[in-house]
């Protein structure tokens, strides 16, 4: 994608219902994360290509990633960087793009590498040292509607170039999938939905087991009775 389209795509991309759904839902993240700290570091990694922060990012409490996994070569790798410079006890939320047979040409025109069930992601989180909190999929109101969308354009093999250029939601589509979507955010609050367009997983970075010290027991029966002064 060319430099000039790649940012008006951007741009729409920010003033749409979905990003728009997006920012509240990893700000609420964010300040669950935060809630009761006097100081902390946050890790919004947009957009971004680049999984190698170094030394000097380390110790965040909180690392936000919305449609980022889908896009980088090897997802574990980048996990598990994800993982490192997170605190002990710090949290990842993340959404990712759901299920392979969604699969369509607008993935490979934003230049996706894959798409992931809820399984899928946990297996990987798991290995790349995560505890899962919570996982669900989002979106289920566009489930039907793009499930029928794709394979209508399977049966007509419709194509789209890498230059299309995606419409514009007008202002009144914008506002009725975003209170479609704030009511799937609050039902979301009691129950995990069972599918959707989307994944949003929430993991903690396990805190590091302090190994307690402690005297061993002769030391301590040594302490409790101890020998008389000129005792042999």
């Amino acid at each position: 994608m060319e430099p000039r389209n790649e940012f008006e795509e951007l741009r729409r991309d920010s003033e749409s219902w979905w990003y728009v759904t997006r920012r509240k839902l990893l700000r609420k993240a964010a300040l669950q994360a935060v809630h009761g700290k006097r100081e902390a570091r946050l890790l919004d990694l947009g957009c971004t290509a680049q999984f190698e922060f170094g030394q000097a990012s380390t110790y965040r409490v909180c690392n936000l990633a919305g449609d980022v996994l889908q896009s980088v070569a090897d997802d574990v790798v980048a996990l598990r960087e994800m993982r490192r410079v997170l605190k002990d006890g710090g949290l990842l939320c993340l959404t990712v793009p759901a299920y392979s047979f969604l699969w369509g040409e607008d993935d490979e025109v934003r230049g996706h590498q894959r798409r992931y069930t809820i399984s899928e992601l946990r297996r990987k989180l798991n290995n790349s040292g995560f505890h899962i909190q919570r996982a669900s999929y989002f979106v289920a109101s566009s489930f039907v509607p793009l499930v029928v969308g794709r394979a209508a354009k399977d049966l007509f093999h419709k194509s789209v170039t890498q230059h299309r250029h995606y419409p514009r939601p007008s202002r009144l589509a914008n506002t009725g999938m975003s209170a479609v979507l704030d009511a799937e955010r609050h039902l979301m609050h009691y129950v995990n939905l069972p599918f959707g367009t989307r994944v949003v997983c929430w993991a903690l970075k396990p805190a590091m087991a302090t190994e307690a010290v402690t005297d061993p027991a002769w030391e301590r029966q040594w302490a409790r009775h101890p020998l008389a002064q000129g005792s042999s």
